[in-house]
């Protein structure tokens, strides 16, 4: 298992969804979805981790295959610059 952080770096988003889907080996267990709710139109003290960007933590597991859709929407044009990085090396 491992903590990586996933950065949106465009802070000009008026809002962003990133919906992290986990699929378990065993095709009985049900699948996770986790939804992050980001962008300028939600209070800063509201995110997840305290930064200008949007950060949302993703955890990994081993033979889980994991997915992250995203949704985006801004009032001056949509760019998606990102970094997904090991939570020990993130700022």
């Amino acid at each position: 298992e491992a903590l990586w952080i996933l950065e949106i770096v465009n802070p000009s988003l008026q809002t962003l969804t990133a919906s992290v889907i986990e699929k378990p080996p065993d095709p009985n267990s049900p699948t996770t979805v986790q939804t992050f709710r980001l962008g300028r139109a939600y209070p800063f003290a509201q995110r997840i981790i305290a930064e200008p960007s949007f950060a949302v933590p993703i955890t990994l597991r081993a033979g889980h295959p994991t997915w992250v859709v995203l949704e985006a929407r801004s009032n001056l044009g949509l760019q998606l610059p990102m970094r997904f990085s090991p939570a020990s090396d993130f700022h």
